[in-house]
């Protein structure tokens, strides 16, 4: 199983500044809102070209950027767990799904699980996929998306840890 924190992006194998930060008012989160998962993918492909500026697109940026994030997970697995196929992949902090699509694509044959805080974010998640899905006629990717509502207490150190039997 693969376990990834995806709140902050990897560029030349060092994390960024500027990830988004679960803000606290009063005792709650104030990123569990509609107004938040408005704000959430523009912030990502935001942090995406100001970490990539000479990208010509913000496409490519993304592409760089994840593509850069995917390898520092697939490496420390290929070398510590050599062809073993991974299964399992549990993507924590999963926002709106985005780092989930890119890990189901890079792992097709695992089962891919966002998990995230604001059921929110979890429902635009959960219809960006199913309208990819539709859009490109196929249903491969093996996907779903957990809410974490009964948790009190998480905590996320923004790494990638692989776990072997």
């Amino acid at each position: 199983m693969i376990i990834t924190a995806s709140s902050c992006f990897h560029r030349n194998n060092s994390s960024l500044a500027g990830c988004i930060p679960w803000k606290r008012t009063a005792g709650a989160c104030v990123n569990l809102s509609w107004l938040a998962v408005a704000k959430a993918e523009a912030a990502t492909m935001s942090m995406v070209g100001r970490a990539i500026p000479d990208a010509s697109s913000l496409h490519e940026a993304n592409e760089i950027v994840r593509g850069n994030w995917l390898r520092t997970i697939d490496q420390p697995h290929q070398q510590y767990s050599g062809n073993s196929t991974i299964r399992d992949i549990l993507d924590v902090g999963c926002y709106v799904g985005v780092s989930t699509r890119f890990l189901a694509d890079k792992f097709p044959s695992a089962q891919v699980t966002g998990l995230d805080l604001s059921p929110y974010f979890l429902a635009v998640a959960q219809f960006k996929e199913k309208q990819e899905l539709l859009d490109q006629f196929s249903g491969c990717r093996k996907m779903n998306f957990l809410a974490v509502s009964s948790i009190s207490y998480v905590l996320s150190s923004s790494s990638t840890s692989t776990l072997t039997n």
